[in-house]
Order: structure tokens, then sequence, then C-alpha cells
């Protein structure tokens, strides 16, 4: 990204917080900006070379006296960043310099987004500019032989808008006295005022191999310290004490694995999760899981599903263009699990950045469903899988299915069917939102449960003027804020500029996801959403994968079952979400069930569009 964010950035920063700077300074930081940009237009080693001498010296004499000053924290992140990124363009590169600048920018950057409101417009454009030093310093570490950094610098790029909801979740958990909840929250702000970060290790070493088990060892303490804390306290602790990763893989009795792209290349990190290697991780190299290939293979997903709708792309062409994305995108990153993990069991894969949009679950390795050789579950990040271990699972199966087939141009035609077999399936009545829902002429099966981007743009428009108005208690929130198992098939609508507005389209009265912020979900349980996009996650906001599955298991559940690609409206996908709900109505947990869905689908000879998508999110 073009070094142009610290003038117009920090100019508002000191005018509202009232630092002061020394002109000398600032006048400084805008002459090596220019340096960067000239460096980065000529694109020549000489030139990068030459900027980069200079960022660096400006390094070592401004990074040691840096202290708490928001302006001069503000500064740091974009002179680190230049450093991160001119250093990574050379053949040479250092990557132990890169790593380290890296670290350093990390905490700079975490000092002044903790400044902001969450959604203080003015930090935007600085989280769009430092995403991709988390990737590149992820890279770096890899390179190095220092992984165990690398889950510090990741879960920076997600799920920092959801850390309210998370502790108000881990609350619950140990109490649901909703009078307490303010009372237990306030203690938990004062002792994190309180706390004093630990260091580890001698800041003057250089053997990155020691510097790496150091932060191990430190991170076995530290784990140590948060087990050892009020069980309502863990998020805060395993925020505050930097093991968050660490603490979820354990806690889930899964590893937590990282895939990481950039144009560099793609890397790997595991985390154990068993208790003879807490606080390990290690990474392998993944040459074709590039940035280019990951934005390609969007763009061809989103073409293939437009040309569908648009030109009548046939049911089998569109089967075996898929095919080909999804053999590919295993072939590039699962696949090299299989070779340097022989020993990987149960594992919850967290994508990074725009990796997070891809049908990860259903890449293709060795010809069948990745979810069929592994144990696995998709993340949003280690933190939203912890938050997702802190219910005891219901003892009960209790089930909430509420549909809504829409009408007219929108209708699903097997939406009430799907109702109907699921709530008889967990004996249960099925709550259709629109029972008299009417079909048009052109309405068919098999039909993708998408509506026209015309009639998307629309509803975006509309909620974009009026937000989805929060819902009184009782009905249907109130259901699924109790159930162990819920169910629901609609249409979706995921908002790109404003994704608390994204809603799912059920009845008169759209449920927005910005509800679910602050209103439990299916507490340790699993819930369905059959319908379209609302399985995939919004990038376009820095540093956060937002969506659906990463709010819901935010707010209790234990997983999200949903599509990242749409889902198709056929008569193969009902009975893929009855085997579903078999399993889940028998008592097996909700990745195993839609496992075994999975499978059943796949020996069928089920058109890959059936079974893609589905995903289990969380534990």
């Amino acid at each position: 990204m073009a070094v142009d964010q610290v003038t117009g950035v920090a100019r508002d920063v000191f005018k509202r917080k009232k630092n002061r700077i020394d002109p000398a300074l600032v006048q400084r930081v805008e002459y090596l900006k220019q340096r960067v940009a000239t460096a980065e237009e000529a694109r020549t080693p000489d030139e990068v070379r030459a900027a980069l001498a200079e960022v660096n010296l400006f390094i070592l004499e401004f990074v040691p006296a840096l202290g708490a000053d928001l302006g001069k924290a503000l500064i740091a992140t974009d002179v680190l960043r230049w450093a991160v990124i001119l250093e990574s363009q050379l053949p040479e590169c250092n990557w132990f310099r890169v790593a380290l600048n890296s670290t350093m920018h990390a905490g700079a950057y975490a000092h002044v987004t903790t400044q902001f409101w969450q959604n203080d417009e003015a930090q935007m454009p600085l989280r769009a500019a430092n995403q991709v030093v988390f990737e590149l310093g992820a890279y770096a570490n890899h390179r190095c032989s220092m992984p165990a950094f690398a889950p510090l610098l990741l879960e920076n790029v997600s799920g920092r808008l959801y850390s309210a909801t998370q502790t108000m979740t881990a609350i619950r958990a140990v109490d649901p006295d909703p009078q307490k909840l303010i009372e237990i929250a306030q203690e938990n702000q004062r002792w994190g005022a309180q706390i004093e970060s630990a260091e580890f290790g001698d800041p003057g070493d250089r053997d990155t191999r020691m510097i790496n088990r150091r932060l191990e060892e430190f991170r076995v303490q530290q784990v140590k310290a948060v087990e050892a804390a009020p069980a309502q306290r863990i998020m805060l602790e395993a925020e505050v004490r930097h093991c968050v990763t660490e603490l979820a893989a354990i806690r889930s009795a899964r590893d937590v694995v990282y895939v990481v792209a950039t144009a560099l290349g793609g890397v790997a990190f595991r985390t154990y999760g068993d208790a003879a290697r807490i606080g390990r991780t290690v990474s392998i190299d993944l040459p074709r899981f590039t940035s280019q290939r990951v934005y390609e293979w969007q763009a061809r997903i989103a073409d293939l599903y437009r040309h569908q709708e648009t030109d009548g792309l046939s049911a089998a062409a569109l089967s075996d263009q898929l095919t080909e994305i999804l053999t590919e995108l295993g072939d590039a990153s699962l696949a090299a699990f299989r070779v340097q993990w022989p020993d990987l069991g149960a594992f919850a894969l967290a994508p990074v950045g725009a990796a997070a949009t891809l049908p990860l679950g259903g890449a293709l390795v060795d010809g069948r469903p990745a979810q069929l050789h592994f144990d696995m579950t998709v993340v949003p990040s280690a933190g939203i899988l912890l938050c997702a271990t802190l219910h005891a699972k219901p003892a009960s199966r209790n089930a909430v299915v509420a549909v809504d087939p829409s009408t007219g141009e929108d209708y699903l035609p097997m939406v009430g069917a799907e109702g109907d077999a699921i709530a008889a399936i967990h004996g249960t009545p099925p709550v259709n939102l629109r029972p008299n829902g009417t079909r048009s002429d052109d309405a068919e099966p098999g039909r993708i449960r998408s509506m026209s981007p015309n009639r998307q743009r629309e509803i975006i428009d509309e909620l974009a003027l009026h937000p989805a108005v929060s819902q009184p208690g009782g009905g249907l929130l109130d259901a699924i804020g109790n159930a162990s198992v819920v169910h629901l098939a609609c249409h979706g609508v995921l908002v790109e500029e404003s994704v608390f507005n994204s809603v799912l389209l059920l009845g008169e009265n759209p449920l927005s996801l910005s509800e679910f912020l602050i209103r439990p979900v299916a507490p340790g349980g699993v819930v369905v959403l059959s319908a379209c996009h609302v399985g995939g996650v919004v990038t376009s906001l820095p540093n956060e994968l937002l969506g659906f599955p990463a709010v819901f298991l935010s707010a209790g559940a234990r997983t999200v079952i949903a599509s990242a690609i749409p889902v198709v409206d056929s008569r193969a996908t009902l009975t893929l979400l009855e085997d579903l709900h078999r399993g889940l109505h028998a008592g097996e947990e909700g990745h195993v069930a839609l496992r075994k869905a999975i499978a059943a689908s796949f020996e069928r000879g089920d058109s890959c569009c059936t079974w893609a998508g589905f995903t289990a999110y969380g534990a």
C-alpha cells in the first residue's frame, strides 16, 4: 500500500488529542515519507536500499524514546511499516529485522488503536495501511525460525470488535444473572488496569531459535496463570497475557492452524493443543498459496455464480468449474498438511485476511473434500475459538427451526419443506414466517438461494438509510437464545460497507447481525444457517473478519454451520441438511454431524455445489 497515510491521520489525532509533537520530528517524518514513496515508484534495489537505510537509522534513534505518547506511537506505526515493506522487497532481505520491526509495530499499533473508539472513522485508514505488516511479519517469523511470534501478530487481523461481546459471554457462562454482568465487568476492568506486562528473554539476543524457545516457555507460564484465574475473566486474562491462541488450542483440544497468504508465498502456523506441547508453534511453507492466487480464486468463484444467475450457466458447467477451483485450492493449502504434518489430529483452521472468504472446508485433497480427510473446523480467530469453548455443552437437544421462503421472484421453493422436515427430526413445530409465500412464474427448484444483484443493492441501500430495528424480547429471539440447536433457512444479505447492518430476512422485520452482539445465542449449542452469503466474511473493514459465524460464536454458540458460497435450493441440499440434523438430534457434535452428512452427499455423487460451501465454524 502506498505510504500516504501519516499526515492526514496524524494531524487529526494530534488536534483532537492535543498532543505536542516536535515540529522538527514531523518534518523529518515527512521527508522519510517522500523518500519511501520515491523508492516505491522507482522500484530499483538501489533506491529501496537507500531509503531503507534512512528509515532504519530513524528507527534506531526514535523507537527507544517512544514512551506512551499517542502521537509518537502513530508515527512509529508508519515508519516501522515502511521498514517492513521496503526490506521485504530486497533479494537480500534480512528476515530477522523484518520480524523485529513487525513486533515493535504491533506494540505501537496496539497502543494507538486502544485510544480510539471502536467505530472511530479516523482509525480506518490506519488499519487499512497496517494489515499487510501483520501478514508480512508472520511470514518473516517463519523465515527466521521464530514461528511462536506469529500468533501474536495474526490475532491482530480479526475479532477486535467482538471483545465486549466475548467478555459478556465469559461472564454469562459462570453466572447468567443479568444483574451481575455490570458488577463483574467493572471488576474485570479494575484488574486489567492493575496488571503489569511481563518480560521474557534478553532483548539483545540474536539467536532466533533460542528466542523462539524462550517465548514458548513464557507462554506456558502465562497459560497456567490464566487457568488459575477466575473463570469469568478468562477472555480478558488471555488477551492481556498474550496467550489466546495457546489457551484456545488447549481448551478446544484442537491444534490451531493459521494459513497466511502474502505476495511472497504462503505459510501455515500450527500451535499445538495437547498438554505435552503447550506453547509450541511450528510452521511450513505453502509456496503456491499466494495473495495473488487467493484474490484470483475469490474472483473466479464470484464470476461463476454471477454467470449462473445472469447467463444461465448450466449446473454441470458450474460444478465442473467449481471442482477445478476447489482442486487448485486444496493442492495449494491443505494437501501440504498431510505430507508435512502426518501426526495432525483435530485442528481449527484460522485463515487470515482475504483467505477467510474461500471455501477451505470444501477444498479437494486427492479428489475428496478436505473435511473428509481431517477432523477440522474453521475459525475467524483463536480468540473466537476460545470464546466458543466457554459454555458447557447443553444436556438437552431442544431445537428451534425458523424459515422464510420469501415470495415473488425471491421465492425459495424448497425452504418450506426444509423447515417441515428438520422440525420433524427434532420433534418440534417449525416456525414458518411466510407460510403463504407465492412463487413467480420463473422460480425454479435448484436455483441458487440468492437474490438478484439489483434486489440485494436495493435492500442494502434501504438498510443504510433505515437499519433493521432492534427486536423486542420474547418470540424467536428468546427461543434462539435458549435453544441448543437453531436452524434458520431464508435469504441473507451481507453488507460490505456497514457489516453490522447485515440481515437474515426472516419475516417482515429483518433480523440484524448487530442484534446478537448484545444477546446470548444457543449457549454451548449449534446454529445452522441455510442461507446464501451469511457463512462468508466481510474483509472491507481492515483487521476484522466480520460475519454471522463470528458473531454467533462470540455470543455463546459452540458451533455455527453455514455455507461460505451460495446455497443451492435443491432436494440434494435438503437431504444433506436432514442427515446433518439426524446427527445433531442423536447428540453428535456439529462438526462430526456435518462431516458425516458431507460424506453421504459425496458418496451419492451430488454436485460439489451442494456440499462444498458448508463449513463447521468454531469448536
